[in-house]
């Protein structure tokens, strides 16, 4: 049996500090932003909810609003589980997105902060959910947008779901809820392209469009559990050339995942790499750089664009190198700022809050052309080192979609492509558009993992990680 919606009658709002911050906005806007606080809900008839706020500090109190709203409306949505026998709800809780246990920015296990110490836990046997609340700027905010997540873990109880019945007729596609998986952290470019794409695809769609964040592994963990789904159209994932061109030659992998594993939809974004020193560096340019006898330069993961660029450059003049992964750009940038290394490669939009700053030098840019953000920055090509290393991405769905569902999503798509706001964001965060046919994605991905191949070969690199 149903009950009525509870309502929310308690929150604790536990602020954090963390020194890795997202290094942009998802409006564009050059200013850091940090996760501003852990708020924890509580609803009259015990269902708890925990989540993190990423927006501004000063704009705390919108946040909170927020995530009550967001709990308020999924309760709305999700029927109660009630016992037959006793006619009470079971207890549910609530955790942020990362995996049970995981270490918080605060050092401390989500799994400690899961509501009072004597609340029960949920049955073993359960369904989990995400959701997320996207505000838009303008609208009720004056800074960041705001994005509050939360990952509720519902006990199991027959029919109970989020959205339509696993039935629906594909030829009604969609008639749910669409969820869009970043395999990445939130904060960094393939984060924040997906939730602009997102939030622009949801009005041609016709539905909504939640965006979950699964990282691990340059995006091999997020991509292999959505490619594994029913391909239904519901499912869809960000996905992007370094894992799938320059993954095979740097990363040990028994199963990777292969093109053939996804019905691609569109192509998405190109983004290039510039390579950067600390200010307080004596590095001054690039044949500073490489006239040093060793470096240690960070990347923003292995078997990413940073690791293989800085590499290239390195093989090709000569220079005694050690690469230093980082999980992402933000970690890399952080390490930069804090002379944890000599020098690093990230995304354009990663570095342009630094370099407009004066905290970070860029020295080069792995482009073809001049970029015109840095218009005054050499390319490794002009520079005499014939290394173009360029991040591509593209959203794609499990192999097998029905094909009124793939023409519905690359018609929606087209339509997001143009809404002013998603232009926005792309200028403003200086990354390109490559909105790509399927086939154009293939042969780009199969072009480029022959190219790196032949490159990796020549200047005989060693960089393969275990996976």
């Amino acid at each position: 049996m149903l009950s009525s919606a509870p309502r929310i009658s308690k929150v604790t709002v536990t602020p954090i500090l963390i020194n890795d911050p997202p290094l942009f906005n998802s409006l564009g806007a050059h200013q850091p932003y940090t996760p501003g606080s852990i708020v924890e809900t509580e609803t009259s008839d015990g269902v708890a909810g925990i989540g993190e706020t990423y927006g501004r500090r000063d704009h705390l109190d919108e946040e909170i609003a927020a995530f009550h709203a967001l709990v308020s409306a999924r309760l709305h949505d999700w029927p109660a589980c009630t016992n037959s026998s006793t006619g009470r709800r079971h207890a549910t809780t609530a955790t942020t997105s990362r995996p049970r246990g995981a270490s918080t920015p605060t050092g401390r296990s989500h799994r400690s902060r899961r509501g009072d110490p004597g609340r029960p836990e949920p049955h073993p046997s359960r369904r989990t959910m995400m959701f997320q609340a996207r505000l838009r700027q303008g609208r009720h905010l004056a800074g960041a947008a705001v994005c509050a997540t939360a990952l509720l873990t519902l006990t199991s109880c027959g029919g109970v779901q989020g959205g339509g019945g696993s039935g629906e007729d594909a030829e009604n596609y969609p008639t749910k809820t669409v969820e869009w998986t970043v395999p990445s952290d939130p904060g960094g470019s393939t984060d924040l392209i997906s939730r602009a794409a997102a939030k622009a695809l949801e009005d041609p769609l016709g539905q909504s469009v939640v965006v979950e964040n699964k990282p691990g592994a340059n995006g091999a963990v997020g991509g292999k559990e959505i490619l594994g789904r029913k391909p239904d159209g519901y499912s869809l994932v960000m996905l992007s050339q370094s894992l799938m061109s320059i993954g095979p030659h740097t990363v040990v992998d028994d199963d990777p995942i292969k093109m053939s594993d996804m019905d691609v939809i569109s192509g998405l974004t190109v983004e290039d790499y510039v390579l950067v020193v600390p200010a307080q560096s004596d590095i001054e340019t690039l044949d500073d750089l490489l006239a040093k006898k060793s470096v240690k330069y960070g990347t923003t993961g292995a078997g990413t664009g940073s690791e293989l660029a800085q590499a290239l450059l390195f093989g090709d003049a000569g220079v005694k190198a050690t690469g230093i992964p980082f999980d992402g750009g933000a970690p890399t940038a952080t390490a930069l700022l804090g002379s944890q290394v000599d020098v690093g490669a990230i995304h354009v939009a990663e570095a342009a809050p630094h370099l407009t700053s004066e905290k970070l030098r860029p020295l080069a840019v792995f482009a073809k052309e001049r970029i015109d953000f840095l218009p005054d920055v050499p390319t490794a090509v002009e520079s005499g080192h014939d290394v173009v290393v360029d991040q591509r991405r593209w959203v794609a769905g499990p192999a097998g979609l029905p094909d009124n569902v793939v023409s519905e999503l690359r018609a929606a798509l087209k339509k997001a492509f143009k809404d002013p706001e998603y232009g926005k964001f792309l200028e403003n965060n200086y990354i390109g558009r490559w909105e790509a046919s399927p086939d154009a994605v293939v042969k780009q991905v199969e072009t480029a993992k022959k190219r790196y191949g032949e490159l990796i070969d020549t200047f005989d690199l060693d960089l393969k990680n275990e996976g």
